[in-house]
């Protein structure tokens, strides 16, 4: 199993849930009967079974792809797992607001804190990544520890 696993990026294997691993060893353990004449039977079967392989690899793949972008997007202290399309939302809403921090001239706790307050008060320019979700999710940060004030 662990020479199996080892095609996984660094850090990747300690966040991935049974299943995950369960179906990628299936795939690999599949892959491996296929090349090694394992199935023999109708041409169509192992083009099936091929396919199923491949399918699985990639159902992986994008398995792995979404508990790496979760390791970089802000999250509850508490929170389990983020669905995933809840994760690709606060992932783009995440990107929007550091794109806007890189743009703005002002010191970015400051920017970001004039944002939040333009949001709370409903004003018509708050910029559209001021979602309460991450915002909520921003105040959990401990700012004090990266030697900043609080932003939200």
């Amino acid at each position: 199993m662990i020479s199996r696993l080892s095609s996984f990026p660094n850090g990747v294997l300690e966040n991935l849930s049974k299943a995950a691993i369960s179906t990628y060893n299936h795939a690999a353990a599949d892959q491996q009967k296929l090349q090694d004449g394992y199935y023999d039977c109708w041409e169509e079967d192992v083009d099936r079974r091929a396919a199923n392989v491949r399918e699985r690899k990639r159902m992986c793949s994008i398995n792995v792809a979404f508990i790496e972008l979760r390791n970089y997007i802000p999250t509850f202290p508490y929170e389990k797992r983020l669905s995933k399309i809840d994760t690709l939302n606060l992932a783009i809403a995440y990107i929007n607001m550091l794109e806007d921090v890189l743009r703005s001239t002002e010191q970015p706790h400051k920017h970001i804190r004039k944002c939040v307050a333009m949001s709370r008060s409903g004003h018509p320019e708050a910029p559209i990544w001021s979602t309460s979700d991450l915002i909520a999710r921003l105040s959990w940060i401990k700012w004090k520890r990266l030697g900043i004030s609080p932003i939200v």
